[in-house]
């Protein structure tokens, strides 16, 4: 009786793993855009939804060692033993030739003081394009903000990411303090352009940004570091997330 118990319960906690890992959507009213875990999450507290004043909000939490769940996490590379992950991708995905505004109001809570620590993407990786960078990286590395735009793109090469923010931003001047950041990301030409707000202040404004002919950009949002990197737990709450076409 005692083993039909230890089976029953080993079976029940694959079942829910396996349930956990299966791709989850989230949107809310005040969303015009749904996000898809498309690689599952390393706990259930990773991404949370909140009621707030009856308004709901997407919390993610990563902490130290929380080994994301896409294929290469758990590998070596780019100077990290492995890779530490909580997003969140964009379904559908944008499309090439448009121009396209990203807001959302977003919450930093803690952390955010580790290296390469990016909060928001705008990615083009596809199944035909598995050579495709982020033409776009919001992160902070030792608690100061940087903007990466991929740069030096052809048919051979990723391509670089280079920091265009030349503002000195603290992630600690932010804590528990809402802001509505906006990006405006025009795909129109090759290098396409890039300019970026938070509360309301320019950032970055008609920055070239490049991507390869065959990625199908998306938006990324969430925590994704390098392993090991000293950021301790890291959380962050996205709202009132809205992807629109600008004519």
């Amino acid at each position: 009786m005692f083993k039909r118990y230890i089976a029953l319960a080993v079976t029940l906690t694959c079942l829910s793993e396996a349930a956990f890992a299966q791709r989850q959507t989230y949107t809310d009213s005040d969303w015009n855009m749904s996000f898809v875990d498309s690689c599952g999450m390393p706990s259930q507290q990773s991404v949370v939804q909140q009621a707030v004043d009856g308004d709901r909000k997407l919390r993610f939490s990563l902490k130290s060692g929380d080994i994301g769940k896409c294929g290469t996490d758990n590998q070596a590379r780019h100077s990290a033993p492995f890779w530490e992950r909580a997003e969140l991708a964009q379904r559908p995905k944008l499309k090439l030739g448009q121009r396209h505004r990203i807001s959302a109001e977003i919450t930093f809570q803690s952390g955010f003081t580790g290296k390469r620590e990016a909060f928001m993407q705008i990615h083009g990786w596809t199944q035909n394009c598995k050579n495709a960078s982020p033409p776009v990286m919001l992160k902070f590395s030792n608690g100061k903000m940087t903007i990466e735009t991929l740069r030096k793109v052809s048919s051979f090469r990723r391509g670089k990411h280079r920091n265009i923010l030349e503002k000195l931003i603290a992630v600690k001047s932010l804590y528990d303090k809402p802001q509505i950041l906006t990006l405006d990301f025009d795909t129109t030409t090759n290098p396409g352009r890039l300019a970026v707000s938070l509360g309301g202040q320019p950032l970055v404004t008609n920055s070239p940004v490049e991507f390869a002919n065959c990625a199908e950009p998306y938006v990324k949002i969430g925590v994704y570091r390098p392993g090991n990197s000293g950021g301790g737990t890291s959380a962050v709450v996205f709202d009132n997330l809205l992807i629109e076409q600008v004519k």
